[in-house]
This record gives C-alpha cells, structure tokens and sequence, in this order.
C-alpha cells in the first residue's frame, strides 16, 4: 500500500512539473506577444483583415484524450467586433458563430443573440475580485492574479460547474488563447474547458 501511495504521489507531482513546464515554454517562446496587465488596455485588432483564421488543437485531458482541431474563420467585421465561423475537425458549425471584442469571446448559436459563453467569462482579465451572476442568478466571486505571463482565475462554482474552478491561462495580444488549463474539484474539466493551443498567426 505505501509503494501505491509513493507512486501515485510521484505521478502526480511529475503531471504538475510537466504543466508547470509547459506554461513556462509558451510564456517563453512568446514572450513579445503575450497578454500582460501592462498591455490589457491596449487591445487591439486593427491590421487583422477579413480571411484571418485562428487554430487551435483541443485536448479533452479525462478519458480517452482525444483531439479536435478548431479554427475561427473570420467573416466579417464591424467597428470593434469582429465575427468568425467555426470549424471542428473540418466539419463547418453552422448552428455557431463566434465574436470578439476588445479581447472577449461571445457565442451565438442557431443565430440568437451574442452572449459569453460561461458567466464568468467577463471576469477572466479583470485581476482582484469581480463579480459575476451564476446561472441561477446568484451572485458569485471570482479572484484572478498575474504571475509570470499566467493568468489564474479561481472561483468556487455556479458557471457550467458547480464545483470549485480553477483556470490558468497565457493569452495573446489580442486576448486569443495561447495555452489554457481548467481544473474543477480537482479533474480536468472536459467539454469546453479544455487545453488550446493557440496554432496560427495572422
């Protein structure tokens, strides 16, 4: 049982060396282009013209560890948001359309109104304490700090989970993801918080 235990505590602590290890690399290998407190009011998209396509690789990290690849074809632009269709594995999301403004991702799904995907969204770069209604309407904290490149946000539930989240992001000058990884209660949140890659340049 001891050896077990020894075990299980030396994989763990290899699993988070490895994620330490893969943030530093991304922070590193973009140090010029990535999202600070500093640079955060700064956003701005001017020079990305319509045809410009993000990527991304999404790593469901649970059970079988599959893999899609993403890309956010822009469409269409209007003054400071700027549209995108979504592509998944090849296959065009027709019921999806994606928007960005001032480095904040909206979705419309089957043409309704563009809202953040999950509650908290509008939190993610705000750094201290911010407020955000859960989706039973109940008021929820989040607190996120800025640490070597890393933006880490936390909050004890009530977005699509109600279990405590953690998520630890590196993001671009223009506020697209770098490298991202959710935790909630302690696993690997799958679905839509997954690891991405951030993959094409404009």
């Amino acid at each position: 049982m001891r050896l077990l235990v020894a075990c299980l505590i030396l994989s763990i602590s290899s699993t988070n060396q490895a994620v330490a290890g893969k943030f530093e690399d991304v922070v590193s290998e973009n140090s010029n282009d990535i999202l600070t407190p500093e640079n955060i009011n700064n956003i701005t998209w001017d020079g990305i013209e319509i045809g410009f396509v993000a990527s991304f690789k999404s790593v469901n990290l649970n059970k079988n560890k599959t893999i899609q690849t993403i890309k956010y074809n822009l469409t269409g632009i209007e003054d400071s948001k700027y549209y995108f269709d979504v592509v998944v594995d090849g296959k065009a999301q027709s019921y999806l359309r994606i928007m960005y403004e001032n480095g904040k991702q909206y979705r419309s799904y089957d043409g309704k109104e563009y809202k953040l995907f999950d509650p908290y969204d509008g939190c993610l770069l705000t750094l201290g304490v911010c407020n955000f209604d859960g989706f039973k309407g109940k008021q929820v904290t989040m607190n996120t700090v800025y640490k070597n490149g890393v933006w880490t946000s936390k909050h004890p539930g009530a977005g699509r989970s109600s279990s405590p989240t953690t998520i630890k992001t590196v993001y671009d000058k223009y506020g697209l993801i770098l490298y991202s990884r959710s935790i909630v209660d302690g696993r690997t949140f799958s679905t839509d918080s997954l690891s991405l890659i951030h993959i094409s340049e404009p």
